[in-house]
């Protein structure tokens, strides 16, 4: 339904909406949920339903840079994109104790098929976002810088396969300005790791 306003100014003002009860959950499925939450509209004082989908209490996306200085990215089938997509490592704590730090650390071994980074370096001071209207999981962005393959073990969870892709960092970052690169979070974090590894947006 449309609202009419009087003047530019009352469609500026914008006002957080007050949370109304506790979120209920629709159906979960292993670590994934769709919740219905409740919200009052400032303009109208009328309590609204919105429907939204989410994970764990967040995820870590790592741009990985080896000794080479090649992003070292994962192919993967994405069922959402109905494609195979190129993208950062990246995914979810296992358990509510694990550290983000410890999560991007965790998740680049599993999915760089065992690298380890010399330095993993945090980007973000707030959470981030995939899509703030409906999926309530955010996530933190990380650099990890030096890694190396190591001769360690390592297990992939189940349903992921993967495939490993080695490319130049100069490569990698024309793909993400050129449209290449379709997985808008990993270039977010490739966008967010400019400045620590010496590059700047001209």
């Amino acid at each position: 339904m449309a609202v009419n306003f009087k003047n530019k100014e009352s469609v500026l003002e914008v006002k957080p909406w007050e949370k109304v009860g506790e979120p209920n959950t629709i159906i979960q499925i292993h670590d994934k949920r769709i919740v219905m939450r409740k919200f009052k509209n400032p303009r109208t004082n009328k309590v609204e339903e919105f429907y939204q989908f989410g994970t764990t209490p967040y995820a870590c996306i790592i741009l990985p840079l080896n000794t080479d200085n090649e992003v070292l990215a994962v192919k993967q089938f994405r069922h959402g994109a109905d494609k195979i997509l190129l993208e950062l490592p990246g995914g979810n704590p296992k358990t509510p104790e694990q550290t983000p730090e410890e999560v991007a650390e965790e998740e680049l071994f599993e999915e760089s098929l065992g690298h380890r980074a010399e330095k993993i370096i945090k980007l973000n001071s707030e959470p981030l976002w995939f899509n703030p209207a409906t999926f309530i999981t955010p996530f933190h962005a990380f650099l990890a810088l030096g890694c190396r393959q190591t001769e360690e073990s390592f297990k992939l969870d189940q349903g992921e396969y993967l495939e490993l892709t080695k490319i130049p960092l100069k490569k990698w970052l024309a793909m993400c300005t050129s449209g290449k690169i379709v997985d808008a979070k990993s270039m977010a974090v490739t966008f967010l790791a400019l400045d620590n590894i010496g590059l700047k947006i001209t």
